[in-house]
């Protein structure tokens, strides 16, 4: 009973396997159970397909076994309504004709007879005028010599536009070729002018449009720039960016002027990304830090009192929060009268006005306490 039971789960296995498998076609089997399933086993791939794709004019195995002549002769593959590659020995499918890819090693579906310069451009592929084969519209202008004679890569087929838009570069000659062929090590432009210097900074240091000839014709990276890209702006130049010719710096981190070369005040507050000071006149841009004022944050406002978030002084140097004792006026430069009467805090007069809050001293009077008593005369008066 148990032989019976194994002989049976021998021989439905690969059928529960090809149920449950959506990919059944194309997995390993071994060869006598495909076979016995009644398909087709290719010997070098080791995969199992179905008979009624062999001599269809598509390769189920990946050496084209399946299509060989020792499974689908010619005769076969004729009868068939399909193509026989004469030296290749291979049949193809009649869709697979004129489509710009090349399926007999001879050329024989991609040129006439079969592959006419109008078919082919019907197909929306490009027919080569020297070797007179399809190619693949995607092969011209890819850097690749398809043709043989290198007219899909040319001026008349590639132009520079087509070329800098598939993101490739110009040789000197107007060859176009992969970015990614500059400054490997191996010459593809007829010169060999895609290994020199000037090509490493195109290939790692242009965003676009690269030419060998012309150089950058798109924009250098930040940081760099001259005609191919191979010069570094200065460190002065905000995020490191300068004109893509000259050199100039867009715009200064903590300099001014053209050439960033005039340090802007040294209070000048900074601000990340941002350039410090005006880069005609030298201005600050972001205020002043703590007890500085001016245009130029070069004034310092002494007796202003401080406060732990705002500046002190407003930009003319004007106390916000009022002064420190002993110390009067809007900049809080003038100093109380010495004749002021000091509370227990040391506040002797009023900071808007100078008034002495307190009163005056033995021998002065006033509101700011400047008028002189004669104390002796008083004195004689009283007495």
């Amino acid at each position: 009973m148990a032989w019976i039971q194994f002989c049976l789960i021998a021989f439905l296995l690969p059928w529960i396997y090809m149920q449950i498998n959506d990919d059944y076609d194309y997995f390993d089997y071994d060869r006598d159970v495909c076979r016995y399933m009644g398909r087709f086993y290719c010997q070098h791939s080791k995969k199992c397909t179905d008979r009624e794709y062999v001599c269809d004019g598509f390769s189920n195995c990946k050496d084209h076994e399946d299509e060989s002549p020792d499974f689908c002769s010619m005769d076969k593959c004729h009868q068939r309504g399909h193509y026989y590659c004469n030296i290749s020995r291979i049949c193809i499918n009649t869709t697979r004709i004129c489509d710009g890819i090349l399926d007999c090693k001879e050329d024989g579906d991609e040129s006439p007879p079969l592959c006419s310069m109008d078919n082919c451009s019907q197909r929306g592929n490009y027919f080569c005028s020297f070797s007179r084969k399809c190619i693949s519209n995607n092969l011209v202008c890819n850097g690749v010599d398809d043709c043989g004679n290198y007219d899909d890569e040319y001026r008349t087929n590639c132009t520079r536009d087509d070329c800098f838009r598939r993101d490739r570069s110009l040789c000197n000659n107007g060859l176009c070729i992969p970015t990614d062929w500059l400054c490997d090590g191996k010459n593809d432009c007829f010169w060999g002018e895609d290994e020199k210097n000037t090509a490493c900074s195109l290939r790692h240091q242009c965003e676009s449009n690269r030419s060998t000839y012309y150089g950058c014709l798109g924009r250098c990276k930040p940081g760099y720039f001259g005609k191919y890209c191979s010069k570094k702006c200065s460190k002065k130049c905000l995020n490191g960016t300068c004109h893509k010719s000259s050199g100039i710096c867009k715009d200064c981190t903590r300099t001014y002027l053209e050439s960033c070369s005039q340090e802007c005040g040294e209070e000048c507050q900074e601000r990340n990304g941002f350039p410090q000071c005006d880069r005609q006149s030298g201005k600050c841009l972001n205020g002043c830090n703590g007890f500085h004022y001016g245009h130029y944050c070069n004034n310092t406002c002494k007796n202003c009192k401080g406060n732990s978030s705002y500046s002190p002084c407003d930009i003319n140097g004007v106390c916000q929060f009022g002064c420190e004792n002993d110390y009067w006026d809007k900049n809080c430069n003038s100093k109380c009268s010495a004749s002021c009467k000091g509370d227990e805090h040391g506040q002797r007069c009023n900071s808007s006005t100078g008034e002495c809050i307190n009163g005056c001293t033995r021998g002065w009077s006033g509101k700011l306490c400047l008028g002189k008593i004669n104390v002796t005369k008083i004195n004689r008066h009283t007495n």
